[in-house]
């Protein structure tokens, strides 16, 4: 059987993207999306707010052009699929699990002022 692995998310760069050049020139960015979900509690009347964080990376000619032009309180649509790395490190298995970004498009301007709330 098989399956399709497709995310698509819009979110908001909790930090400054970091980038990776590696010696045949090939680059890989990562970066974290926070998004979020509001509500009102109906018992309380309290609004509520559910935030999710979205590790991504990027390779090659957008992850440069992300490195650029992106910073914290960016906002960005991600398209992509997820992905886990697995390694060992002093004898335990460790797992990461991120999307592995196939389009990145950047929404609204470069933020003037430190939008997130991290």
């Amino acid at each position: 059987m098989s399956g399709i692995n497709k995310t698509i998310s819009v979110g908001r760069l909790i930090k400054d993207p970091e980038m990776h050049t590696f010696e045949d020139g090939g680059a890989v960015t990562s970066f974290t999306l926070y998004t979020s979900r509001e509500w009102v509690d109906k018992e309380t009347k309290e609004k509520k707010e559910y935030v999710t964080f979205i590790p991504v990376k990027v390779k090659n000619r957008q992850a440069k052009a992300c490195s650029e032009y992106l910073q914290k309180g960016s906002e960005v649509y991600v398209e992509g699929e997820f992905t886990t790395d697995e390694w060992e490190k002093d004898g335990t298995k460790q797992y990461k699990t991120y999307v592995k970004a196939n389009n990145v498009l950047f929404l609204g301007s470069k933020p003037q002022e430190d939008t997130t709330p991290f």
